[in-house]
């Protein structure tokens, strides 16, 4: 007799996504049961793992996970979008990904110099400047990215959610990148997943 399948195992996103992830699988059926210093919650039929959501998008892809919670900016930054599937979206933690800067102009009238852009976002704002043909260097932040212009870059590349902080900061919008919110992702070459009842608990994304 062969042994049972093994159940899914799922990435659960640490910090201020983990809430929204919690409740959203509570009443799909998939409670979590958190211990402090524990990173391996108790979930019935789920194996689960506490970890940053920047690391979900690779654990999904490289197949050390089944499935997992992140933002789909990390997805699109993560360099694997082309593997992964998103099976579900939350829609919790809605955020855009602007371009800002100090200087207006700035796009128009670009500095002879490569222009430094500060984000946490590097591979992203790494393709928006190519596509727009500029000279650039990017700075990876890990974190208050609108603090570092104009003293030490001339754009910032950065989640928004009401746009204060940039305003407060005397930095204009040029430009929206993408939108995001917390997704459910899994391989794309493994489609049943989206049939998981967690899945089609939360509601399947659009394809």
């Amino acid at each position: 007799m062969s042994a049972p399948p093994e159940p899914p195992r799922v990435g659960i996103p640490k910090g201020r996504l983990f809430d929204a992830v919690a409740n959203a699988m509570a009443g799909a059926g998939f409670p979590l049961e958190v211990v402090a210093r524990n990173y391996h919650p108790h979930c019935p039929g789920l194996i689960a793992f506490l970890l940053k959501p920047r690391s979900v998008p690779q654990m999904v892809a490289l197949g050390l996970l089944d499935m997992g919670f992140c933002g789909r900016d990390l997805v699109v930054e993560s360099g694997y979008d082309d593997r992964l599937a998103v099976i579900a979206d939350l829609g919790t933690q809605p955020v855009r990904l602007m371009v800002a800067s100090a200087q207006p102009d700035i796009l128009a009238h670009p500095p002879r110099k490569p222009l430094v852009i500060a984000t946490e976002f590097p591979a992203i704002a790494d393709r928006w400047a190519t596509a727009h043909n500029l000279a650039h260097i990017c700075i990876n932040t890990w974190g208050s990215t609108e603090a570092w212009a104009p003293a030490y870059a001339d754009i910032v590349v950065d989640v928004v959610e009401t746009g204060e902080t940039l305003r407060a900061n005397g930095l204009v919008v040029l430009e929206e990148i993408l939108q995001s919110s917390t997704v459910l992702v899994a391989r794309s070459d493994m489609p049943k997943l989206r049939e998981h009842p967690l899945a089609s608990a939360l509601g399947r994304s659009p394809p």
